[in-house]
């Protein structure tokens, strides 16, 4: 769930946007992409969880181990705030 949507404000499309970056970047990885996260192996409880894609910075990918081009598609998507976000139909354009 996209950080502005815990936070209790209207859904919008960048709300997607946000959701395919995460998605995508958690398929990479192979693991949820939050570090703080996996450290605590899965102690956290949900609204911990929830208050942790709030207030932390959105992760990166590693350095180095995909495509700068895979690494741009899912900083744009990842952006904290939804305006600063692609629209869907500029995204399909990335490449």
């Amino acid at each position: 769930m996209a950080p502005e949507r815990i936070s209790g404000e209207q859904y919008g499309i960048h709300s997607d946007v946000w959701s395919v970056g995460i998605s995508f970047m958690e398929l990479a990885l192979g693991a949820f992409p939050y570090p703080q996260i996996q450290k605590n192996q899965g102690s956290l409880m949900p609204l911990q969880l929830l208050q942790c894609i709030v207030d932390e910075d959105p992760p990166i990918l590693p350095v180095g181990q995909f495509s700068q081009t895979f690494v741009h598609f899912i900083t744009q998507c990842m952006k904290r705030l939804p305006k600063e976000r692609p629209a869907p139909n500029n995204l399909m354009r990335m490449h």
